[in-house]
This record gives C-alpha cells, sequence and structure tokens, in this order.
C-alpha cells in the first residue's frame, strides 16, 4: 500500500474511514507552498485540509500543514480553514504538538485501510505483480487497475 492508493480510498469513503460523510474540493491542489493531498467541505461549510502519510507521522508535515493552512486562509479568507493529519501512528509528542497547534491528528491503522478496501473492492496496484507479457511486450489480456465501488 502507498499513499497514493491510501489517498483514493480516503477520496470516495470519508464515511468509512473517518465516519464523517465530506464533500469533496480539491486532490494535490498545487500551491506556492506545494501541494496538499485532499481538501473538503464539512457539512458546515469549513474546508478541511488533509495530510496522508504511510508509516509514522514525521515532524515536516506539521510544517506542511501550517503551509497548506495558509495557502487555503489566503484564498479563502473569510471561510474556515481545519487542518487533519492521518498516518498508520502517530507518536506521542507529536500528538502533543499537534493537539497545541490545532491539528487534528488521527492514527488509521494500514489493518483499517485495507479493511475498507476489502469491503468497496478495492483493489492496491502497488501490490500486484506485474501482468504477464506477451512475447511482442503487450500487455495480456486481463489487465489491472484499480477499482473502487
Amino acid at each position: 500500500m502507498i499513499e497514493r492508493e491510501m489517498e483514493d480510498l480516503l477520496w470516495h469513503h470519508t464515511d468509512k474511514l473517518l465516519n464523517e460523510p465530506l464533500k469533496q474540493f480539491r486532490r494535490q491542489a498545487r500551491s506556492s507552498v506545494g501541494r496538499s493531498d485532499l481538501v473538503f467541505t464539512d457539512r458546515l461549510g469549513r474546508l478541511l485540509v488533509i495530510e496522508i502519510k504511510r508509516g509514522k507521522l514525521e515532524r515536516q508535515a506539521v510544517d506542511q500543514l501550517h503551509d497548506y493552512y495558509g495557502s487555503l486562509k489566503k484564498e479563502f479568507p473569510d471561510q474556515p480553514v481545519e487542518v487533519m493529519a492521518i498516518a498508520h501512528s502517530i507518536p506521542d509528542e507529536r500528538k502533543i504538538a499537534c493537539d497545541r497547534l490545532n491539528i487534528e491528528a488521527r492514527e488509521i491503522s494500514e489493518k483499517k485501510f485495507r479493511d475498507v478496501a476489502s469491503e468497496v473492492g478495492y483493489v492496491f496496484l502497488s501490490e500486484r505483480k506485474k501482468d504477464p507479457v506477451e512475447p511482442d511486450g503487450a500487455p495480456t489480456k486481463g489487465g489491472s487497475q484499480a477499482v473502487t465501488r
């Protein structure tokens, strides 16, 4: 499982992973400070920018979220903006720092992502073996691709 696949699942299934239906707003949006993974609007109309990290939430993710917050506030000064970091694990000191900086830090286990993927029929292409190739170099029938229901 790679971050892009975690992002795919979250983009399409916030209700299953965050227990809240969110409206898609932007994905991998470029700004002067970089690309935010996902931006949603919640039921109250607030923007929610989410940074996803596979494995442990590293220190630089906190700085990234500050930049994405600033970028969205610059573009939408009158709209409330919330920030969230999602990772498989978040060290205690990082949880404390995120709390102090008004960043919601959520651990979502790899198992949870896999359970949701299984439930919705999503295939992790990063874990599939390469499709067999015909002698002329063309892929054989039945090529794979990520699927969501």
